[in-house]
């Protein structure tokens, strides 16, 4: 970013390092923005998603896609159209207040406890993509077509579909490698079903971090059942702007040193 001086960063998270929920992307989007800033050097969101994907991808050879970057520095419900080459199509999703609501108050969030390194889920994932294994590209395919059923779901406000829709993400998602459920997970996940979740999903690679459940009725109930298994509810909102700089103390000339 230009910057050679001594620099002291700080950062503070809301959700533990490891819980899919993109956690990294956000603090590369979130420290370029600040960065550029610093120096008024002002980028659009697509250039810090990109630079973001850039130095997680390639620099550090993580194996992973573009959308936890691209969602860190737009925010909001999402479209992205990724091409072959890489090239990245952003558009929004249009969604009413009403779905907007519903899907807040019907989307049940919960720590699993426990904190994993997607980096061997995803390896292995991305091996069995390239061995073309049979399993792994149905589930890849269906996951990709998923996408648009979601999104005319959402769009359409018949978002009682949308906790099918997870069901049957989950199913497919477990088929991708090894580690993504485990005995445990399937238990909870079953337990949830029971008491009043339609469908659910782990986030990010799976292995840990976070569940999150659709439900419309009962929730009471869910909760309390999750809270005996040790699951602790996360609290959560919709965010709309994306990266964003909060207050900027460095537009002004100092006198030189």
């Amino acid at each position: 970013t230009g910057i050679t001086k001594g620099l002291e960063i700080t950062s503070m998270a809301d959700i533990p390092a490891g819980s899919g929920l993109g956690s990294s992307s956000t603090y590369t989007v979130g420290l370029l923005n600040a960065l550029y800033s610093m120096n008024r050097d002002y980028k659009t969101l697509q250039d810090l998603a990109e630079e973001a994907c850039y130095i997680e991808m390639v620099k550090l050879k993580k194996p992973m896609g573009k959308q936890d970057q691209y969602l860190a520095a737009y925010g909001g419900f999402t479209i992205l159209e990724i091409a072959r080459d890489g090239n990245v199509v952003v558009e929004k999703a249009k969604l009413t207040y009403n779905t907007i609501d519903k899907l807040k108050q019907n989307l049940l969030m919960f720590y699993t406890g426990k904190q994993r390194l997607n980096k061997d889920i995803l390896e292995s994932q991305d091996k069995s993509t390239q061995r073309s294994e049979k399993q792994v590209l149905e589930s890849l395919h269906y996951i990709k077509e998923s996408g648009y059923k979601i999104l005319e779901i959402v769009e359409n406000g018949n978002i009682t579909e949308l906790g099918k829709m997870f069901d049957e993400h989950w199913q497919y998602k477990k088929k991708l490698a090894k580690g993504i459920t485990n005995p445990d997970f399937d238990r909870i996940y079953k337990l949830a079903k029971n008491n009043g979740a339609l469908g659910g999903k782990i986030s990010g690679a799976g292995g840990g971090g976070f569940f999150t459940f659709y439900c419309e009725e009962n929730q009471d109930k869910l909760r309390s059942v999750m809270k005996k298994e040790g699951m602790r509810e996360l609290k959560f909102d919709f965010d709309f702007e994306g990266t964003k700089i909060l207050a900027n103390f460095m537009n002004y000339s100092p006198l030189p040193l």
